[in-house]
C-alpha cells in the first residue's frame, strides 16, 4: 500500500462528501449546521458505544449483534427526532430576524438546504467514527484481507461500507426532517425502515464470503436515499423561482 491508496480510499469514501461541503461554504450560515450536526451526532454515537461495549464484553453471537444493531438504529432515530425539534426552534429564530428586518422568511428550498447540511454533519460523523481511523494504515507496504471477505481487500470493503452509509445518512437526513416538519408519516417510516434494513443486512458480513453482500447491500440503500431525497427536492421546488433569503 502507499499514498497513493491513501488518497484513492480517502477520496472514495469523502469524496461525495467533499463536493457537497464545497457547495456548503458559499453560505457560511450552513457550514455551521453543518460542524454543529457533526458534533451532535459525534457525542450521539459515542453514547451507543457505551451499551455496545458493555454488550460486546462478551462472546459476539448473532442474536446479540441484531440486538445491538437495533438499538442503536432505534437511539439514531430517537435522537433525530430531538435534532428537529433544534431545527425547528433555529428556523423559528430565524424567520422572526428576517421579520425584524423587514425581509424574506426562510423558503421551502432554505429549509431543505439546512436539512441537507445537517444530513451532511451526520454522514460525516459517521465516517470519522468509522473510517477515518482506518486510513492510516494504507499507507503500510501490504493490503490485509479478513478470513470471511477473502475477495475484497479489508479496506476496500471499509471504505464502500462507510460510502453507503455516509450517502444513506446524508440524504435521508433531508426525507426524515421535512417528513416531520410537514407531518408525514411515511417520509418518516421510509427513513426508519431503510436504516434498519440497511443496519440488518450488514450482518451478512459476518458469514462465509458474505461482505461482497453487504457492501452492495450499504451502497444500494444510500442510492435509495438519495433518489428519495432527489425525487422530494424535484417535487418540493418544481417551478420554483431563486432563494428569498440566503442565511449569513
Amino acid at each position: 500500500m502507499t499514498l497513493l491508496s491513501y488518497c484513492g480510499y480517502a477520496l472514495i469514501g469523502l469524496g461525495p462528501a467533499g463536493v457537497l461541503l464545497g457547495t456548503v461554504l458559499r453560505k457560511p450560515f450552513l457550514l455551521i449546521v453543518v460542524l454543529a450536526s457533526a458534533f451532535f451526532w459525534l457525542l450521539t454515537l459515542m453514547l451507543i458505544g457505551i451499551p455496545a461495549k458493555l454488550l460486546l464484553v462478551a462472546e459476539g453471537s448473532s442474536p446479540l449483534l441484531v440486538f445491538l444493531l437495533l438499538l442503536s438504529v432505534s437511539v439514531q432515530e430517537s435522537v433525530r427526532w430531538i435534532y428537529w425539534r433544534l431545527c425547528r426552534f433555529t428556523e423559528s429564530a430565524l424567520d422572526a430576524l428576517a421579520e425584524k428586518q423587514s425581509k424574506a422568511k426562510l423558503s421551502a428550498l432554505d429549509k431543505l438546504s439546512i436539512y441537507l447540511a445537517s444530513g451532511l454533519g451526520h454522514g460525516l460523523a459517521h465516517s470519522a467514527m468509522f473510517f477515518l481511523a482506518l486510513l492510516t494504515p494504507t499507507l503500510g507496504a501490504a493490503t490485509y484481507y479478513l478470513e470471511g471477505c477473502p475477495e475484497v481487500p479489508f479496506f476496500l470493503a471499509a471504505v464502500l461500507a462507510s460510502l453507503g452509509f455516509l450517502v444513506l445518512h446524508t440524504f435521508s437526513m433531508v426525507v426524515a426532517l421535512d417528513g416531520y416538519a410537514r407531518k408525514k408519516p411515511k417520509q418518516v417510516l421510509f427513513v426508519l425502515g431503510l436504516h434498519y434494513a440497511a443496519a440488518l443486512l450488514m450482518i451478512s458480513s459476518t458469514l462465509a464470503s458474505g461482505c461482497a453482500f453487504s457492501i452492495t447491500s450499504s451502497l444500494c440503500c444510500g442510492f435509495v436515499s438519495l433518489v428519495a431525497c432527489a425525487f422530494l427536492l424535484w417535487h418540493r421546488t418544481s417551478g420554483y423561482v431563486p432563494l428569498s433569503i440566503e442565511p449569513s
